[in-house]
């Protein structure tokens, strides 16, 4: 699938409360032999070790916010269904958003298990959502460009098949949503998934400029 690529801009100006997201805490530079090993791995959130690990905190307050440096600028968004985020397509991804010209890029099928978030060796913060165990299959996550990564409030990793990400935008906050269906002949889990899809954005606050990206 091609990239497919918007561009965002704020238009109002609000304040808002926060939704129980997770706030991106202490990250780890991650080798190139890292990545793989979090491709196979289920992360902990103990943040011990070089390990991706897992943000835990619930936000708060608006003062938790004032940590962030708000998105004073436009900023274009992508989506990519990338079939696989073996050893070194990160670093392939991460050419294709700078020649895109992307700051946000949502990402389906990374078919790496477990929850984390680490710093790519280019300074990018990556975050992703897998299967806890099993073959490997499925999956979604954000790749954030690192000039913008001090303006995340926080992410939810929902499952391997949604996951959300909050942005401190001025003036308005930006929430965005990758998502990957199940297919069509499996009716049974099309209707958990759209219950799912319900409650997460039922859970974004609801002044936020919200995003959906998906396959």
């Amino acid at each position: 699938m091609a990239l497919n690529v918007m561009r965002v801009q704020n238009l109002r100006k609000t304040r808002v409360s926060d939704g129980a997201t997770r706030r991106p805490g202490d990250t780890s530079t991650a080798t190139g032999e890292e990545r793989d090993a979090a491709q196979s791995t289920p992360v902990s959130d103990d943040g011990t070790g070089s390990k991706p690990i897992v943000g835990n905190s619930v936000l708060d307050g608006l003062g938790k916010e004032r940590n962030s440096t708000p998105l004073r600028k436009p900023i274009n968004v992508a989506t990519w269904n990338v079939r696989s985020m073996s050893e070194g397509k990160v670093e392939i991804v991460e050419k294709k958003m700078i020649a895109k010209d992307i700051q946000i890029l949502g990402v389906s099928e990374l078919w790496w298990l477990g929850q984390g978030l680490f710093r790519t060796d280019g300074g990018n913060m990556v975050i992703y959502s897998g299967m806890e165990s099993g073959k490997k299959r499925k999956g979604v996550g954000f790749i954030v460009e690192k000039s913008i990564t001090k303006s995340v409030i926080g992410y939810n990793p929902v499952n391997e098949r949604v996951m959300t990400l909050r942005l401190q935008g001025n003036p308005i906050n930006i929430s965005v949503m990758q998502v990957y269906a199940p297919t069509t002949d499996a009716p049974s889990e099309i209707i958990e998934f759209y219950e799912m899809i319900q409650g997460t954005l039922d859970s974004i606050p609801k002044r936020d400029l919200l995003i959906v990206l998906g396959d």
